[in-house]
């Protein structure tokens, strides 16, 4: 129950230390973490598009026969880009079926626009990933509940990428779902004792950082995974050199940027987080903008440069593709209840591996010693010596709600100062959010930056947010003046069923509330977290909201469809029906078995 993980201030019960780790994955993790649910009526039932569904004798794509549609009219006639995103949705106490439910949250295609959240007709329909079935007979994963966690990818920085995502369950497994063409099999157990609360990963899938609960020391941790993503369905063991897909590496490079289609974890080591028991939230960031992996002819420079013992010397530095690997990086670690974010620095990590494949001593690097144990390559932290050092802590009055860093920007486009979003809730139940600068300690591709404590400081704040549960990254929004995951982030509070985001100056000098509005008991009595909808190839301006005891997440759009990135509107598209003043619409919504937590999307080409 939730008494027994806080106490009446609100802060952690550490006296009860069991009760905190069966507490995981229940209805009092969630008292903890988000809130507790909002006990008044209020908000506004929104304006709902009338839905439609893919009839038989058509010219559309047979397998799509049965999918809900708002806009448009199913001819057969594209009306743009063709694409579709894939969320996965992490749910609490679900009583049929593993926790993890894959929707298609927005699909464009045969003169149709879907935001209903739905089963994906390319997988028959089914709700459940395809490598559930392969995990479980391989006994990856036990039949039933597989009490997940959290879902991380590495599109929760750059949306240019992130094809897998990875959940990471209460028994400490971490393991790999993806698209309907990125779907990869990869698996790592974490120590025993190690409850994982959260967790994120690096800019271009090279690393996954894992806030752990340790439950014989009693410390805060953060589990360092390597990873290395790979062609589809090829294995990293693979001795041959893969095909071109997506421009992908040939062979598996454990801690190189790639494109996201994960086939490789390893543990490489448990980091204390000093003066941290219970850590909360988690987030990173290289300062590394996907496209800087992209050569002179807009191709990812992965299969173009494999095997890497053939081409080290052109991505060192002075090479000709020089500059395009990352060079390190700042992580950072709250705790809710004591109040205090952790950042640590990754250079030395980036280095060690920069060093591995591109330095001096590149063949340690090589493929001939793969493998997952502690003495071959990618070698423990403990053989190595690499460490993560920390910067600084910072302590707030109040209690820290979530963390996220700004995204990354590409070339030519001035890079503009770099900063880490704080919110805490008051124990009056008021958000704020601080507003860190991190300049020198997101180096990019720079090897010659060095983070220091007087390089993350506090700028701004930004103050008269309800009581914040959760934020998520902003993906991009036209109507708003384009404000994007550069310049601000979603919110959700549980107590107040209130959504919104808030936009951030780019100097760092505050910010204001953007949106905010209240949902009706009606479309979603309890909202916990929100996912911003992939707007990679159509810009869908919608977001997916995880409605925890209503066991369902429903849909909301906040401006104009557009098209293939062009920026123009598409021609069966429409304007935000908004209602009694709110500009948000509502797609309706899609049952659950478990209870909706967390939940990030990729597009699905």
């Amino acid at each position: 129950m939730a008494g027994d993980i806080v106490n009446s201030d609100g802060s952690l019960n550490t006296a009860n230390w069991d009760a905190m780790y069966a507490a995981a994955g229940t209805d009092g993790w969630i008292d903890y973490t988000r809130g507790k649910a909002a006990t008044d009526a209020g908000g506004v039932k929104l304006y709902e598009r009338p839905h439609f569904t893919i009839q038989k004798g058509g010219t559309q794509n047979a397998g799509q026969i049965g999918s809900i549609y708002e806009h448009g009219s199913a001819t057969g006639s594209d009306g743009g880009a063709y694409s579709t995103s894939q969320t996965d949705v992490v749910t609490f106490g679900a009583t049929s079926g593993s926790g993890v439910v894959s929707l298609q949250t927005s699909g464009y295609t045969n003169n149709t626009g879907q935001l209903k959240p739905q089963p994906q007709w390319q997988r028959g329909f089914q709700v459940e990933h395809a490598n559930f079935s392969s995990y479980r007979s391989s006994g990856v994963l036990p039949a039933g509940n597989v009490k997940p966690m959290f879902v991380a990818s590495s599109n929760d920085i750059s949306s240019e990428n992130g094809t897998s995502r990875l959940i990471g369950t209460a028994d400490g497994t971490i393991f790999g779902v993806g698209s309907n063409t990125a779907a990869n099999k990869v698996s790592v157990k974490l120590a025993p004792g190690k409850l994982p609360v959260a967790g994120a990963m690096t800019n271009k899938a090279e690393f996954l950082f894992v806030p752990v609960w340790d439950k014989a020391t009693r410390k805060g941790q953060v589990a360092v995974i390597i990873t290395a993503g790979t062609a589809e369905g090829v294995p990293w063991t693979d001795t041959n050199l893969a095909y071109r897909w997506w421009e992908e590496w040939r062979e598996a490079y454990p801690g190189l940027p790639n494109q996201g289609n994960t086939s490789f974890l390893k543990v490489l080591g448990y980091v204390d987080i000093p003066g941290m028991s219970a850590p909360t939230s988690v987030a990173v960031n290289t300062g590394m903008h996907p496209w800087q992996m992209l050569g002179a002819d807009a191709r990812a420079i992965g299969y173009a440069n494999s095997p890497v013992k053939d081409h080290y010397l052109e991505l060192r530095d002075g090479g000709v593709n020089g500059g395009r690997i990352a060079r390190g990086g700042l992580l950072a670690v709250g705790s809710k209840s004591e109040k205090k974010v952790v950042y640590f620095d990754l250079k030395p990590l980036f280095a060690w591996v920069y060093d591995s494949y591109y330095g001096a001593n590149h063949t340690r690097g090589e493929r001939a010693n793969l493998g997952l144990g502690d003495s071959q390559w990618p070698q423990t932290m403990a053989l190595s010596g690499v460490t993560l050092p920390v910067v600084k802590t910072v302590a707030f009055a109040d209690q820290v709600a979530a963390i996220k860093f700004t995204g990354t920007r590409p070339a030519p486009q001035t890079p503009g100062e770099p900063f880490n979003w704080v919110v805490t809730n008051s124990a009056a139940g008021q958000g704020t959010v601080h507003v860190m600068g991190v300049g020198g300690c997101l180096p990019g591709t720079a090897n010659n930056k060095s983070c220091a404590a007087g390089d993350i400081s506090a700028r701004s704040t930004v103050a008269g947010l309800p009581y914040v549960s959760s934020i998520a990254t902003m993906l991009g929004m036209k109507r708003t003046g384009n404000v994007d995951l550069n310049s601000g982030f979603w919110f959700v509070g549980r107590p107040g069923r209130d959504v919104g985001f808030v936009r951030l100056n780019s100097s760092g000098a505050g910010g204001v509330i953007g949106l905010q509005y209240k949902t009706s008991i009606e479309q979603c009595a309890d909202p916990v977290g929100l996912a911003d909808i992939d707007n990679y190839s159509n810009q869908s301006n919608a977001q997916l909201l995880m409605c925890y005891n209503d066991k369902k997440v429903a849909t909301y759009r906040t401006d104009t469809l557009f098209h293939n990135g062009s920026w123009t509107a598409w021609a069966q598209s429409t304007s935000v029906q908004g209602t009694s003043g709110v500009p948000v619409e509502y797609y309706g919504s899609y049952p659950t078995s478990g209870k909706p937590v967390h939940a990030l999307t990729a597009n699905v080409p």
